[in-house]
């Protein structure tokens, strides 16, 4: 009787969960998509063939110190996205998915939306401020009400802060920083602190054209980690706690 009375909650998850699979095939079948798939395939391939051909356009700034990695003969065997990320790593002159969470489809949206060029920024602050990644203050006599961030509709902006939302579950130095603002100002403002981080870090590697180290972060983690506060350890990054503390004053007298 117990079973009988177990298989029906069963049956009904198991056709729950198998639902919106089984209204995909149908909708797949009776669109008749499913003999076109070969069709959509070739139109896959035609627009990454165009993709690479405009990626080959496109040169770096000036001419790189030590020389960028080719794409060779051989790399015509690799899949889509191989061959995308050896042409982003040509055109910057560096490899920009070695950053956490990182992936090429991010890179490109940076290249899509800013180019290769990233001498129009006077600096890493002057780029986190363009995306309004950085926040603006209220300031009314002298005091402080709100700091919040700008309201910029920028592509290259939503794909860091998508970026700095999958640190959570990464392991790296990174990670543990978004952790950390995480625990304490909570998420919405840790991903700003995150993709404001990795904005600086992605403008100065282009800058420079040194690759991403992640053990430069691990020694101020691990004394973060043991409690220690030593006097070369360098200064959190203020407007982060000052952003939640203006923000809980200004509801405040908005209340």
């Amino acid at each position: 009787m117990e079973s009988d009375r177990m298989s029906p909650c069963d049956g009904s998850k198991t056709a729950r969960a198998s639902s919106p699979l089984i209204a995909g095939f149908a909708l797949i079948l009776s669109l008749g998509a499913l003999p076109r798939l070969p069709q959509y395939q070739k139109m896959i391939d035609d627009c990454d063939r165009e993709i690479r051909l405009q990626l080959e356009d496109l040169q770096p700034p000036t001419a790189p110190e030590a020389p960028a990695t080719e794409v060779d003969a051989s790399s015509k065997k690799q899949s889509a996205e191989g061959i995308l990320r050896a042409e982003l790593q040509r055109v910057w002159s560096v490899d920009l998915t070695k950053i956490p969470r990182i992936r090429t489809g991010i890179a490109q949206t940076l290249l899509g939306e800013i180019g290769p060029d990233f001498t129009k920024f006077r600096s890493a602050s002057a780029f986190a401020s363009w995306m309004g990644l950085c926040p603006d203050n209220d300031i009314s006599g002298g005091k402080v009400l709100f700091v919040a961030t700008r309201k910029v509709k920028c592509r290259a902006a939503l794909a860091l802060r998508m970026a700095a939302q999958s640190l959570h579950h990464s392991k790296s130095a990174l990670s543990d920083f978004y952790r950390r603002m995480r625990a304490r100002l909570g998420a919405p403002t840790a991903i700003t602190a995150a993709a404001h981080k990795l904005a600086r870090i992605i403008c100065h590697l282009i800058s420079t054209r040194q690759e991403f180290d992640d053990s430069k972060f691990a020694p101020t983690n691990c004394v973060t980690r043991s409690g220690r506060k030593p006097s070369s350890m360098p200064k959190p990054n203020r407007w982060v706690t000052r952003s939640f503390r203006s923000k809980r004053q200004g509801e405040f007298l908005k209340s």
